[in-house]
């Protein structure tokens, strides 16, 4: 077991971010519990770990006296319901609820992942099976992880049972991007905020590993740690277990060389080298980090820190912001989540300082070359990895840089604002797209009509439930969604039904075969191409 895991705090007490601890510590002194709560806040600041401790707190057999809601005037004269109730208990970790639930064994404690379950069947599921009362436990808990990627119907669905909870079960939502989530969800939650931890928090939270596995700990070495990870429990826990696998004693020298930090100067250097517009340049120094060993996503963050000092200077001074600087900020934050899948880390940023180099405006070393000529000097850096260059003919050299310019527009698409307008008259091309990767959906595609567009959501109209119906699994919404982020950005799809189809057959008379070959016609077609008959 990592020793996050192992490590995690046990009590709201225990828990090592203060404003967290003391709104929950609050929370049990009022001796009332909500049914519904939003942690919110970055990753790696305890939001999981709180959130069992919540569900141990409800369940636990010590507390008797739990109340859901505050009492009202009328509560406490009729029903019993005492003015001055006694504070929550923290869980005891001894009973058997408490005990189950650290083990994960208990059914009544659900964790749901919602950026695989994000669907509004999913959704649907979680609501009926809600209604149902607790196996074991008094309160059956779903703890829901990254609720912000649920989708539009997603989030209209768990409102349902939001607003009119049974009174055996909260519901615990975490994420990372609060402003992807509804005021109309924020509003039924008590939000707690997670920030990032600070230097002390996270130190205090290392000596409680280091003295749980009995490390010799060099004065100042947690300390150096703390302030490289950027506030995340999870990556100090992560990197202190790392040198411990070789050494029982930490030092400072052996956290500096595992950070593998990136200094100012090299963070200076590659801007420079990508505002001179000089790639081999950036080719270099990028061969350098990398025999280093160095951290790329701290590289990413180090280069975006200091392109915000500069931006903020530059604003205060009265000067506009660059444009080579614009790009490159837009681009290092499109990259950040393709690093972890990248089988090159480096590589995804490296081909970015690249392409924004080529747009500076400025030739290799100042020296103002052609277009043409940066394709090729962009090429050769590109090629620089293949062990011999002879070997990758002319035909394969001028596909890639087509490849390159191609991404190139589309990234800039991507970070641009589309309309609903682009999106009707690309209705063809993005057809056109889909159709060679999965035929089915495009015909499914072609007797519907994108409707609206509101807050990067797509409505897309479709005229039969079948269609409705397969548009929605899962599978084929994610390969619409792919193909759209390439034209348009990233835009998330839904479909509603729409009546007209149903409305030209109705109306249709009885002797007015034209319209109604036509509805035929199209429901023909979609099948065809959904079941290849």
């Amino acid at each position: 077991m990592s020793y996050y895991q192992k490590y995690r705090p046990e009590k709201i007490a225990d828990l090592d971010l203060g404003s967290a601890r003391d709104s929950f510590l609050k929370m049990m002194k009022a001796g009332s519990i909500s049914h519904a709560f939003l942690l919110v806040g970055p990753r790696g600041s305890g939001k999981t770990s709180s959130a069992r401790i919540l569900a141990r707190m409800v369940n636990c057999e010590r507390n008797t006296n739990l109340r859901r809601h505050p009492p009202t005037p009328k509560a406490s004269e009729g029903h019993g319901e005492s003015t001055n109730p006694r504070s929550l208990e923290e869980p005891c970790g001894i009973c058997e609820a408490c005990v189950s639930i650290k083990n994960g064994s208990a059914v009544d404690v659900i964790e749901i992942d919602a950026a695989s379950n994000r669907g509004i069947d999913d959704i649907r599921n979680i609501r009926e099976k809600a209604r149902l009362a607790p196996v074991a436990l008094k309160q059956k808990v779903y703890i829901i992880d990254e609720v912000h990627q649920l989708t539009s119907d997603s989030f209209n669905a768990l409102l349902k049972i939001l607003e009119e909870p049974p009174k055996h079960v909260m519901f615990i939502l975490c994420t990372t991007e609060a402003v992807k989530v509804p005021m109309t969800i924020q509003s039924r939650c008590v939000v707690i905020s997670f920030t990032k931890a600070k230097e002390e928090e996270l130190v205090r939270a290392l000596l409680r590993a280091a003295a749980g596995e009995a490390l010799e700990v060099e004065e100042g070495a947690l300390v150096a740690l703390s302030r490289a990870v950027d506030g995340s429990f999870r990556e100090a826990h992560k990197i202190l277990e790392q040198i411990a696998m070789g050494s029982k004693k930490i030092t400072k020298a052996m956290i500096a060389k595992v950070m593998e930090q990136v200094e100012t100067g090299a963070v200076i250097k590659i801007l420079e080298l990508v505002r001179n517009g000089d790639q081999m340049g950036i080719v270099k120094e990028i061969r350098a980090i990398e025999e280093f060993g160095g951290n790329v996503e701290r590289l990413v963050a180090d280069l975006l820190g200091e392109l915000r000092v500069e931006m903020e200077k530059g604003v205060k001074n009265g000067e506009s912001i660059k444009k080579v600087d614009k790009k490159l900020m837009r681009r290092l934050m499109v990259i950040m989540p393709k690093i972890k899948s990248s089988p090159i880390a480096i590589l995804p940023l490296e081909l970015t300082l690249l392409q924004v180099s080529v747009l500076s405006g400025q030739g290799s070393g100042g020296g103002g070359k052609t277009k043409t000529e940066k394709k090729g000097v962009m090429l050769n850096s590109v090629q620089h990895r293949s062990e011999d260059k002879k070997l990758i003919p002319k035909q394969v050299r001028d596909d890639k840089i087509e490849v390159l310019d191609k991404s190139l527009e589309e990234e800039d698409v991507v970070m641009s604002e589309v309309s609903f307008e682009q999106i009707v008259k690309g209705w063809s091309d993005l057809l056109g797209r889909i159709s060679p990767k999965n035929n089915s959906i495009a015909g499914l595609l072609r007797s519907a009509k994108p409707k609206e567009i509101h807050d990067k959501f797509l409505t897309i109209e479709v005229f039969y439930k079948f269609h409705k119906e397969q548009l929605e699994q899962e599978a084929r919404r994610r390969i619409v969604e792919e193909e759209i982020k390439k034209l348009w950005g990233p835009i998330s799809v839904r479909c509603v039904l729409g009546d007209k189809a149903n409305q030209a057959i109705q109306k249709a008379p009885e002797h007015d075969n034209i319209t109604a070959a036509v509805v035929d016609t199209e429901v023909l077609k979609a099948a065809e191409e959904i079941f290849g008959v």
